[in-house]
């Protein structure tokens, strides 16, 4: 994994890692971040 990715600032895991889709809602998703037991959950914007 490179060094350059951005990093979640709640739980400083790599962005891209929180791939588990929770809900869409006025084009954004709840997102669910996919390491081990780690709960945190960001709105991102859908592309």
């Amino acid at each position: 994994m490179p060094y350059n990715e951005p990093l979640c600032r709640k739980c400083l895991h790599p962005m891209e890692l929180h791939s588990y889709v929770l809900a869409r809602v006025d084009g954004k998703e709840a997102r669910r971040c996919s390491i081990g037991t780690c709960t945190c959950i960001v709105m991102a914007q859908v592309e």
